[in-house]
């Protein structure tokens, strides 16, 4: 559900940096990474909530999540630049 939230952000904060011509892949890709945190912190909140893990624990595991499927997102999708 994290990463749902996220992306519908991202997608739309993709297409508004387009529609203003600020888009440049290096600020698409540093935003995106501090867009990710946000990712994290909901996931920690989720994991910590449903599963009652200790906030360490969650925050690690959604830290991890990044790594994990970053190479399925590079194997599945493209740079739109």
């Amino acid at each position: 559900m994290a990463t749902i939230t996220v992306g519908a952000f991202l997608l739309v904060w993709d297409w508004a940096s387009f529609a203003f011509g600020g888009a440049n892949q290096y600020f698409l890709g540093m935003s995106h990474l501090v867009i990710a945190l946000w990712g994290v912190v909901i996931g920690a909140v989720g994991l910590k909530r449903i599963l009652d893990v200790p906030t360490w624990l969650a925050a690690t595991l959604s830290f991890l999540s990044i790594p994990i499927t970053l190479p399925l997102g590079i194997m599945f999708m493209r740079s739109p630049l």
